[in-house]
């Protein structure tokens, strides 16, 4: 009878560790895949919007499917829409390819992701964010190609509010350059 009682405790035990390990509001409460292997992998935008504001005006941004729409707070009565794809390949050993087609444009976007640890100030539990990290980037108008080396690399923070095996949510909420960014996006497993 011991021996059940302490198989029935180590489980117990186990689960609550289990649980405490969620990260993101809306993360599974158990997961049989590490963090990691959950993030790597190719990803396909699905919906979301982004809202950047400045000093002069208030662009917003929705993505639904193969669909965005943009208006701008200079003119509201302007409603920019067009066909939209998005797709994001994550390797495991840190590196990314983020490639957008946007009413035939293309932009890539290519360079190096981490983990951020947790912290109080930002109220983060360890691994909840991701530095996403940009080395290159391409934009098929004009054909540009920048490479970054150093401290020109242009820098991404996201926060991770779900990551399941088939589906993440990002929020994104920042200010670079006296502009203020934020949104959410949900991207599916391709």
């Amino acid at each position: 009878m011991k021996e059940s009682y302490r198989i029935f405790y180590i489980c117990f035990v186990s689960m609550l560790m289990l649980l405490g390990c969620k990260k993101g509001e809306e993360d599974p409460t158990l997961s049989l895949r590490t963090r990691k292997e959950r993030f790597a992998g190719d990803w396909y935008l699905i919906r979301g919007f982004v809202s950047s504001s400045s000093k002069n005006s208030v662009v917003n941004t929705s993505y639904n499917d193969s669909v965005f729409s943009t208006t701008t707070s200079l003119n509201p009565d302007v409603v920019i829409s067009g066909s939209y794809s998005r797709t994001l390949s994550i390797n495991k050993e840190g590196t990314f390819i983020d490639e957008t087609y946007k009413d035939n444009q293309f932009t890539n976007d290519q360079g190096l992701w981490t983990f951020l640890k947790g912290n109080d100030i930002e109220d983060l539990k360890n691994k909840e964010a991701v530095l996403f990290k940009i080395t290159s980037q391409f934009n098929s108008v004009g054909n540009i190609l920048n490479q970054f080396e150093g401290e020109e690399r242009p820098l991404i923070t996201i926060r991770l509010k779900k990551l399941a095996h088939k589906e993440m949510v990002w929020t994104i909420n920042g200010i670079v350059d006296e502009q203020i960014t934020e949104g959410e996006l949900t991207w599916v497993s391709r």
